[in-house]
């Protein structure tokens, strides 16, 4: 994160950490809140970029919530800044999910399927070509009193086949969907496709 995007958003810079003994080294979170960027970014700021794929990462979740879309949009600003607005007409931003990722973990084990779409979210976003690269997006839910049903825009892939109705488990919002118990088996009644 680059660190005047950190003070923009009231997030410390460094944080106070108690002094490790030599001989007993331990390896910890990165104390410098800006080193990835002055590590792994900065050096290409002399270079021409046309986009940028970032992964989040977790280390962090715990620490300054609360600014995050504070400083998500301040690293853009400065970011682009930093390239000397070069990359101002950048306006599309792009966030894939796994909601169809075979896991119960913000963690997934299949990144390939992630890595695949956000390569191919930068070929239609970046480049405009016309390519196939949405996630699974919930198109609306709706409840009765016997059933609820949940409809589901897929246009990633063309041929879905229904082969069992069962093995489909939902979360619902504010759980903490890490917890297996605390999903929810659900059967599928039709595949539609458009």
């Amino acid at each position: 994160m680059p660190p005047k995007a950190l003070q923009d958003c009231g997030i410390p810079i460094n944080r106070d950490v108690p002094i490790q003994p030599y001989d007993n080294p331990s390896v910890t979170t990165t104390l410098n809140h800006s080193n990835l960027f002055n590590a792994m970014i900065y050096p290409f700021t002399c270079t021409v970029v046309y986009g940028a794929i970032w992964y989040q990462g977790e280390t962090n979740a715990g620490y300054n919530t609360d600014k995050y879309a504070c400083s998500f949009s301040k690293m853009i600003q400065y970011w682009r800044q930093t390239w000397n607005e070069r990359a101002n007409d950048i306006t599309d931003i792009y966030f894939p999910f796994v909601i169809n990722n075979y896991e119960f973990n913000v963690r997934p084990r299949y990144k390939h399927d992630v890595g695949y779409r956000l390569s191919r979210s930068g070929l239609a976003v970046a480049y405009g070509q016309q390519v196939e690269f949405q996630d699974p997006i919930v198109q609306s839910v709706a409840y009765a009193t016997d059933s609820r049903t949940v409809h589901i825009i897929y246009t990633g892939v063309s041929n879905i086949e229904l082969r069992n109705p069962n093995g489909f488990e939902v979360c619902c919002q504010g759980s903490l969907c890490s917890k297996d118990n605390l999903w929810i088996p659900v059967t599928i009644s039709n595949v539609c496709l458009l």
